[in-house]
């Protein structure tokens, strides 16, 4: 008896516990009334006094014409569609609206399903993270939407509740994920069932859909897109070309076959031809509404006050002051200053400045080439900016219109060159007239890849599948044999009707150099094929110009042609840093100028990869014991192998006799010797 009775007392506690947690689940009874429903009727029916009745603190400064404009275009997409891009300046809160917008499409049922997304997966899920504490600790939306946010309040901090939350007894199919937030399944609410899913462009976008708790599947029908481009995507042509074509494909295709999707595209213009440039553009994309807003309309007239403002302000810095003295002299000058402009948003003020105008001309005298693309959305050509880096948007640009292979007609010698790697091997050829006027007339990968735009690390065909059933060295050695042996032997055709061959490549032996020497003695091309290996001498190494003649050693403009230790192998050992700045010059040369480098073809699209190697790398000016020298960095990720073989291409050439009309009679460019003074102050 006693023990049926502690039986029962389980059975009672347990189901006491069940019915605690079921009351703690039910949510019905905590969600309340609007209170205030003309704010929300009011807000329902503009985006703009929506972000000031329930976002005060994210607007606190007066809205400019420009943000006026976008808003309309903004609540224009949600309530009617369309695909608009609007660029604006960096720091003008486009994050903020694109959330605020977001926010609103959902809770007034506009929209059942959003995407937004961002440059990267991190930046999508910091965006949704904001999202979240908005909806969770946003005291007047829950007062005016409680049965659209109040569920979410329900859950505290606590996600694990989404699974057991329940109104009136049954289930919400309430989410609270780390890419995605689905509203509570709650009677009279507009968001009821509805979605916000956050990815980054390069992330898992295709395919979204959710299904309801009635069973019926929603797709998203609204994409906003805030900033989806990175510094480094900008200035790759082949990380562009991806993110257009996602946006092309895989977001406007997220409705589903046959829907047209409603999108907006909140961004700022990096560089010339990025992803923000090529959208706004009428003539690329004619199905995009595009805009582009500026910090400032109108220059002020006396730019030689400004340039005094310059002068007093770095001479303030530069001995520790704030700016203040700046800021006196504008203030005392102010009327002249601000003649003639036309500044956007006037109440951006940045810290210690007196108007919005002294802060965008802070940002204009100071860092010009910023300024012109982020604030202005109107890039400065920079390919011959002074970081000494290739623009690839410029390098692609220089086809010269001949078919690939073709020989231009002055054309003395062809070289090539070949970058080794386990999976794929890079080559190049090169046609060069007198004084270093060239053009690429060849360029490729062997295997050859089904992708226009492919890494290495990332390769569809390796040479594996080619030479099957072999060690990695044998690999190599065979796919070395068949491409080498392929383009020695081939015949170029020459504009006056002559062919031409390869005079000299050059293969890379600084990976597998064994290798390089077996297949250089198997093909056996006495001087038409050379082993050749790169060093980067930088300021503190003595250049090989200062180099004594050697028994045995061929010198030549900062290459040297010696056995390699330990073989009789002829290599040639190649000052990469001297190098590469001399093929940077010769793609920055104006086409139809001595010394220019072109590439065949006719378009520059087709060129975007090859492009990208030659701005993957950018040099650093060090100054040491043995002068001033460009030391060559790569970017990280960044494949950089066809830019070698151009540079491996030059230097062969430079063996054949091509040279430069201003080099000594040597055949050396001496490095400028330097001072001790500037040595001691490049290391401060």
């Amino acid at each position: 008896m006693i023990r049926a009775n502690a039986n029962v007392n389980r059975v009672q506690t347990a189901e006491r516990a069940r019915q605690t947690i079921t009351n703690s689940q039910e949510i019905a009874g905590q969600l309340g009334d609007v209170k205030n429903k003309r704010r929300r009727r009011d807000a329902g029916r503009s985006l703009l006094r929506f972000c000031r009745a329930y976002f005060p603190g994210r607007f606190s400064l007066k809205f400019s014409e420009d943000h006026l404009r976008v808003i309309g275009k903004l609540q224009e997409a949600v309530k009617h569609g369309g695909q608009f891009a609007l660029a604006m300046p960096r720091g003008s809160g486009k994050t903020t609206l694109a959330q605020v917008a977001v926010i609103w499409a959902i809770l007034y049922g506009y929209r059942p399903f959003v995407a937004l997304i961002g440059s990267t997966q991190s930046n999508a899920a910091k965006m949704l993270g904001i999202l979240k504490k908005e909806l969770r600790l946003n005291s007047r939306l829950r007062e005016d939407f409680p049965l659209e946010v109040g569920p979410f309040w329900a859950l505290g901090k606590s996600a694990r509740k989404c699974e057991g939350q329940r109104f009136e007894g049954v289930p919400t199919d309430i989410e609270w994920l780390a890419d995605r937030i689905v509203f509570a399944t709650v009677p009279g609410s507009a968001a009821s069932g509805s979605i916000i899913s956050v990815n980054g462009i390069t992330g898992e976008i295709r395919g979204q859909m959710h299904m309801r708790s009635d069973g019926t599947i929603i797709r998203p029908s609204l994409a906003i897109l805030d900033d989806p481009q990175t510094d480094k995507s900008a200035a790759s042509l082949t990380m562009t070309q991806e993110r257009e074509d996602i946006v092309a494909d895989a977001v406007l295709g997220l409705a589903g076959p046959g829907v047209k999707i409603t999108a907006v595209m909140l961004c700022t213009v990096i560089a010339r031809d990025d992803l923000s440039d090529r959208t706004l553009r009428h003539d690329r994309h004619p199905e995009w509404s595009g805009e582009r807003t500026k910090m400032l309309y109108e220059f002020p007239s006396n730019i030689e006050l400004w340039q005094e403002y310059a002068r007093i302000w770095r001479e303030e810095r530069g001995e520790g002051g704030d700016g203040s003295a700046a800021t006196a002299f504008y203030r005392d000058n102010r009327a002249a200053m601000d003649a003639g402009a036309k500044i956007a948003w006037p109440a951006r003020i940045e810290k210690g400045c007196a108007s919005a105008l002294e802060s965008a001309m802070r940002l204009y005298l100071f860092s010009r080439r910023r300024f012109m693309s982020e604030y202005q959305n109107d890039p400065e050509d920079d390919s011959l900016s002074a970081t000494g880096r290739l623009d690839p948007r410029m390098v692609a640009e220089r086809w010269n219109g001949r078919p690939i292979g073709e020989v231009p007609l002055r054309t003395e010698h062809l070289t090539a060159h070949i970058d080794v790697h386990d999976d794929l091997l890079f080559y190049q050829v090169a046609a060069f007239e007198p004084g270093f006027t060239g053009a690429v007339i060849e360029y490729g990968t062997l295997p050859k890849q089904p992708d226009p735009y492919f890494a290495l690390n990332n390769v569809h065909s390796p040479l594996a599948a080619l030479y099957p059933n072999r060690g990695k060295e044998g690999t190599i050695l065979a796919g070395l044999a068949d491409l080498l042996g392929g383009l020695l032997s081939r015949s170029y055709r020459r504009d006056d009707g002559q062919t031409m061959q390869i005079a000299l490549a050059l293969v890379d032996a600084g990976y597998v150099p064994d290798v390089v020497g077996k297949v250089i003695r198997q093909l056996n091309r006495g001087p038409q094929l050379m082993a050749s290996k790169g060093f980067g001498i930088g300021a503190s190494r003595k250049p090989y110009s200062d180099y004594k003649p050697e028994a045995g050693v061929r010198a030549g403009q900062h290459w040297r042609i010696a056995p390699a230790p330990g073989t009789r192998l002829a290599t040639v050992n190649i000052d990469t840093n001297w190098w590469k700045s001399h093929y940077r010059d010769r793609l920055r040369t104006p086409v139809g100028d001595p010394g220019a480098i072109t590439v065949f073809g006719q378009r520059a699209e087709q060129h975007r990869l090859w492009a990208d190697h030659c701005g993957s790398e950018y040099p650093v000016e060090t100054i040491g014991p043995w002068g001033k020298v460009e030391e060559w960095k790569t970017e990280p990720n960044r494949d950089n192998h066809w830019w070698d073989n151009g540079v491996g291409c030059c230097v062969a050439a430079s063996i054949l006799g091509i040279r430069m009309a201003e080099w000594a009679e040597t055949g050396q460019r001496q490095r400028r010797s330097v001072s001790l003074a500037e040595m001691t102050g490049a290391r401060r």
